[in-house]
């Protein structure tokens, strides 16, 4: 689906500000239906903040992106970066393809081995590396332990999506190293990481 193109940037400039350090847009004239000057620009809706400007209602992310560098981001998506569909912080926001946008997401409720990419393989009694990129699947192994197959995944996903990989945004639980040409990936083992005896 095509997405909305931005209202003129002088006429938008006028009705909104956005302040890129927090991340919020505030009206700078009376939208209407009882919504005062300097209010927070948008609902959240469906997870994400949307403002209706002349009838129809955007995206907030795309707007604030489009207010503050002046160029409407088109057919191409604007990522969060940590994930938060509600942190629109500049520094949180970046263009991306459609297919980028989709590799910054987070392990699908149907994953059940505590790792995207990561099942357990009843059949051969070992754990599946897997990836999917550009409609391609990738076959990364099979593995003894839990680690051996999260490594080869995350090893894989960032050869594949590069910056886009969540794995540019980790916590405590998920720590990586990388050798001194940052080819081989390295897993530190943490407690978070769960052990399935038999399966998951």
């Amino acid at each position: 689906m095509a997405s909305l193109s931005m209202p003129p940037f002088e006429e938008l400039s006028q009705c909104i500000k956005y302040d890129p350090s927090t991340g919020i847009g505030t009206w700078l004239i009376d939208p209407g239906n009882g919504i005062k000057i300097g209010a927070t620009a948008g609902v959240v809706t469906m997870g994400y903040r949307r403002i209706r400007y002349k009838g129809k209602r955007y995206p907030a992310h795309r707007i604030f992106w489009f207010l503050h560098t002046g160029h409407d981001p088109g057919e191409l998506s604007i990522d969060h970066i940590d994930e938060n569909k509600l942190n629109n912080k500049f520094s949180n926001l970046r263009l991306a393809t459609h297919s980028q946008n989709i590799f910054n997401i987070k392990k699908t409720k149907r994953n059940t081995s505590g790792h995207r990419g990561v099942s357990w393989s009843k059949q051969n009694q070992k754990y599946l590396a897997y990836i999917t990129f550009s409609k391609q699947y990738f076959h990364l192994g099979l593995h003894k332990t839990f680690e051996q197959a999260v490594k080869a995944r995350q090893a894989k996903e960032l050869e594949l999506y590069g910056e886009f990989s969540p794995l540019h945004q980790l916590d405590n639980d998920h720590q990586l190293i990388l050798d001194n040409n940052n080819q081989q990936l390295s897993l530190l083992w943490h407690p978070s990481f769960r052990r399935c005896s038999t399966h998951c």
